[in-house]
């Protein structure tokens, strides 16, 4: 079930999930020093985005924040290592795409080929290959 969450009330648990789900990802990609894990509450409180929530059976297991738009941007996607591969990043992309429509984008890490596959199945494509001030190569994908 997908749920759009308050970050303020519900910024730890956001947060918690998130970093769990990027400390995978920058294992995925050999970075030790990787932006979305020094993110803070504060900044987590700070932003515009919405957040929505995947509880499976009561448990809080995947999260996507949307940043809303003309394109509308996937900002964050996490989901709990525990659960991965079970259809969880599918179901909350999917509720991007129905809120956002066509005009969605995301940046995922180049070494990232679980992400990478879950965007290509949900018709998105590559629109730019960048590396950031960490060194890190990234794709922006649109659909």
């Amino acid at each position: 079930m997908i749920a759009r969450l308050d970050a303020v009330s519900n910024g730890l648990t956001i947060l918690s999930l998130l970093r769990q789900a990027y400390e995978v990802e920058a294992r995925l990609l050999g970075v030790q020093t990787f932006p979305p894990l020094e993110r803070t509450l504060a900044d987590l409180r700070a932003t515009d985005s919405a957040f929505y929530g995947f509880h499976n059976e009561g448990e809080f297991v995947g999260v996507l924040e949307l940043i809303v738009g003309v394109p509308a941007e996937i900002a964050s996607l996490g989901v709990h290592p525990e659960h991965f591969r079970r259809g969880i990043g599918r179901s909350l992309v999917q509720h991007a795409l129905d809120i956002a429509g066509p005009a969605l984008v995301v940046h995922t890490g180049a070494a990232n080929a679980p992400a990478l596959a879950l965007y290509q199945r949900l018709n998105f494509t590559e629109r730019n290959r960048y590396r950031t001030k960490e060194g890190i190569d990234m794709v922006q994908l649109a659909c």
